[in-house]
């Protein structure tokens, strides 16, 4: 920047720009400028010329500021490409008079004044580039980045597992949370791209592209291509190709139009919900349940069936959260179970290691099977190692039933992800753990099968 067009306030500001009300102070600027320009030029300036020249070159700033804020058309008005950054980047965005509506206001903020006093031009200038410099280590540009690497990383993982899997529906209930993480990643980086559409904005009308502001630009548009084209990846494994390709088109015509692949993303989470609720109501399981659920009056027939010692030789007597009574199966309706389905009695039995006397502890859920979900609630939490889904969902639940631990089992559950600082944490986890063990010798002596169906059974929690 050179003296002789710096401080020309009519080369970047031309009067016919100038709102009729702000034109007086226009003219008085221009004048004091152009004569003390004059004497700046006659050589060996004096101090007194240097500060009267810098205080009207500030002068001719703030009334642009005032223009600004009055006239919201602020490309209307002729700004010279070297002045408008200062203006724009350095006052507004920097926050020197961002808060300042008027001159009067202007005046009163000693401070302000102060600020302006203390910084040339040239000074003030360059703490404009060294701020450019600096953008790239925002933290929300670390952010962007990150979380932008972290969809990649998961999609090329969502990608592996479900080309990994064999069974079609261990395969959608694995596809389903790898979707759900995903669109979290994506409202992520949804909420940062307006802050990056300003920052690209901004940098395009600098002065010119240093080598930081042109590395923004390049990560910016490259991070957003790039997301495109992971999802793209990801979306072209889908069975219905042409919507796929058709909904990438789209996303990479835009940049990226996270709306509609968030669309997608729910319309796939609510067929899998809708093929989950098919495949639980015609599990082994849920028909089990229905057929106990028939044989609330049994222990009226059975009153010696109500406690645990006297149920032997019977499948499991359980208790009911909602009739608050002992349910049993009787030997003849044993029979009926097998015709319905004759491999659930023999599972069942060797499951418990034939032990037909699975009481449920109330207020702890219904039974082996959200003991697996809690289980799985403690392993995402890293409170122990063992990932067996059975094994674990055995272990809590004897653990919980038969070691006097409830109490303590809920204090865990009630903690912080990842919480291993509490005593009562620490001693839970660790007859957990053993509990885990004695678990596993037993269930390495079930057969191939046996351990194969209930492994399915749980696929929603392995999978998690």
């Amino acid at each position: 920047m050179t003296t002789e067009h710096l401080y020309g306030i009519n080369q970047f500001l031309p009067a016919d720009k100038v709102p009729e009300p702000l034109r007086n102070d226009y003219l008085k600027i221009a004048t004091e400028l152009e004569e003390a320009d004059a004497e700046f030029f006659k050589g060996d300036p004096s101090s007194r010329t240097v500060r009267r020249l810098n205080n009207c070159y500030w002068d001719s700033l703030k009334l642009l500021v005032r223009i600004r804020v009055r006239d919201p058309l602020f490309e209307e008005i002729g700004f010279s490409e070297e002045e408008r950054p200062l203006v724009d980047y350095g006052l507004l965005s920097g926050g020197f008079l961002r808060d300042f509506q008027d001159m009067e206001v202007m005046r009163k903020e000693s401070n302000l004044m102060t600020r302006f006093e203390e910084f040339n031009v040239f000074t003030f200038a360059q703490e404009i580039r060294d701020r450019y410099c600096r953008i790239i280590e925002n933290p929300e540009v670390v952010a962007f980045r990150k979380d932008v690497e972290m969809l990649e990383r998961e999609l090329e993982f969502m990608e592996e597992r479900y080309r990994k899997s064999s069974d079609r529906l261990v395969k959608i209930l694995r596809y389903a949370k790898g979707a759900e993480r995903v669109s979290k990643l994506v409202a992520s980086i949804q909420e940062r791209l307006p802050l990056f559409g300003r920052l690209q904005f901004k940098i395009s009308r600098s002065i010119r592209l240093d080598t930081a502001e042109a590395e923004v630009v390049r990560a910016t548009e490259g991070d957003i291509r790039a997301m495109a084209e992971a999802m793209k990846r990801v979306l072209k494994k889908r069975r219905d190709r042409e919507q796929a390709e058709e909904l990438t088109k789209t996303m990479l015509k835009s940049a990226l139009d996270i709306p509609k692949t968030k669309a997608r993303i729910f319309e796939t989470r609510e067929k899998i919900d809708s093929r989950l609720r098919s495949a639980e109501e015609s599990s082994p399981a849920t028909r089990y349940a229905r057929l106990s659920s028939e044989l609330s009056g049994i222990q009226k027939l059975y009153p010696q069936l109500s406690g645990r010692e006297s149920s032997r030789g019977m499948l499991p007597v359980y208790y009911s959260e909602t009739t608050g009574m002992t349910k049993a199966l009787t030997v003849a309706r044993i029979k009926e179970v097998i015709e319905i389905d004759k491999v659930l009695e023999r599972q069942w039995h060797d499951f418990t290691w034939k032990r037909p006397d699975v009481i449920i502890v109330p207020g702890l859920g219904d039974g082996i099977y959200d003991a697996a979900r809690d289980a799985f609630w403690i392993s995402r939490r890293n409170l122990y190692p063992f990932k067996d889904p059975v094994v674990s969902a055995v272990a809590l639940y004897r653990l919980v039933k038969t070691g006097g631990m409830v109490e303590r089992y809920k204090e865990v559950k009630r903690m912080p992800r990842k919480s291993k600082s509490s005593t009562v944490a620490e001693e839970f986890v660790k007859e957990y753990n053993d509990c885990i063990l004695r678990e596993a010798k037993g269930f390495r002596k079930l057969s191939g099968k046996l351990q194969k169906w209930f492994r399915y059974e749980f696929a929603y929690e392995e999978g998690a």
